[in-house]
């Protein structure tokens, strides 16, 4: 995920491209680039060193903000569903090498402020050496990960932490390992890991029946492009699996709205400066005069902006917005199921 935080107020004298705001922190009373120039300490160096620090934890301060926020209002789920672990098959049955990606074929609906997160691959291994892991996005046919992986022989497991916005109507990752010249062993089916409903009469939700993940095992020659018409669904694991989850993000909502939220990460910022400029170990002109204007400046920027995210995160509208959030007095429960 792009990072939409950084840099969207900027510092004058702070890098060579204008904000995409238009604003600058140093429109604030009481603000100036001389200012972080003249607090930073060793490790900083100087005002851009700052400027960094300040952005890197007004961004933690206010994705805690908004999921507090929200979970005023609504039930917000950070984690919508979890796989399990993958068991291996106690008869031990090899699949001899073949020409093809061995692996999952990974598919959610459309939800805003949700990713997939596949977190670690599982492969049970006849054979040990160095194969190719590849995984693309099916809606759009791009690549999204190519890498090496070492097994050895019996369960491996690598850890990946990719993430997929479910941005798309319906969103599909196939994550295979090249088997031209391994062999692999069964995995036990995961009967509980296929189908999961979250199911409800909820506005935000949108009223339906939505389906947060669903994992097949699959497989793909190698000679063939990534699509439905190539990937071949299979009974039982071919010897790679996934563990997986659908996370919904206070970060995508943030970049989703950020334009909603200009004027409070402004104060945020002001506010987070004049923190630094308090704890400040350096003895100068700006860091040792005026300490009870500075705090006054930081109670007044640090109220603006707890206004304004919250008379913000009261004005965007969530309903039909996908399985990250639920009402409050509204039950809303899973329907597991066996995958035809």
């Amino acid at each position: 995920m792009a990072d939409c935080f950084t840099s969207y107020i900027g510092l004058k004298g702070c890098g060579a491209v204008a904000p995409t705001s238009g604003l600058y922190i140093n429109s604030l009373p009481g603000i100036s680039t001389e200012l972080a120039d003249k607090i930073a300490n060793a490790d900083q160096v100087s005002f851009a060193g700052v400027w960094s620090d300040v952005q890197t934890i007004a961004k933690g301060q206010i994705l805690n903000d908004i999921v507090n926020g929200l979970s005023e209002k609504i039930n917000f789920h950070e984690v919508a569903y979890q796989t399990k672990r993958p068991r291996p098959s106690r008869t031990k049955e090899t699949i001899p090498a073949s020409a093809d990606y061995r692996g999952v074929l990974i598919e959610a609906p459309e939800s805003r402020y949700s990713q997939i997160r596949i977190k670690s691959l599982f492969v049970f291994s006849a054979t040990a050496g160095s194969v190719s892991l590849k995984a693309w996005n099916i809606w759009d046919g791009s690549e999204v990960l190519a890498q090496t992986v070492t097994l050895v022989v019996g369960l491996n497991e690598v850890p990946l932490d990719l993430e997929i916005d479910l941005s798309f109507s319906e969103n599909s990752v196939f994550i295979g390992l090249d088997c031209s010249a391994t062999d692999t062993i069964y995995f036990l089916q995961q009967e509980d890991d296929f189908w999961n409903f979250w199911d409800g009469e909820c506005p935000y939700m949108g009223s339906y029946s939505s389906q947060p993940l669903r994992i097949d095992a699959a497989s793909m020659a190698l000679t063939d492009l990534p699509d439905y018409s190539t990937i071949t669904r299979t009974s039982k694991p071919l010897g790679v699996w996934v563990t997986a989850e659908v996370v919904c993000s206070s970060e995508l909502y943030l970049c989703e709205n950020l334009h909603h939220f200009k004027t409070a990460i402004l104060n945020l910022l002001g506010w987070q400066l004049l923190m630094f400029k308090l704890g400040s170990n350096r003895i100068n002109f700006f860091t040792i005069t005026r300490e009870d204007v500075t705090e006054k400046l930081m109670s007044t920027f640090k109220a603006d902006y707890e206004s304004n995210i919250k008379r913000t995160l009261a004005a965007i509208p969530i309903e039909g917005s996908g399985f990250c959030f639920d009402c409050d007095g509204v039950q809303t429960y899973e329907v597991q199921g066996v995958m035809p």
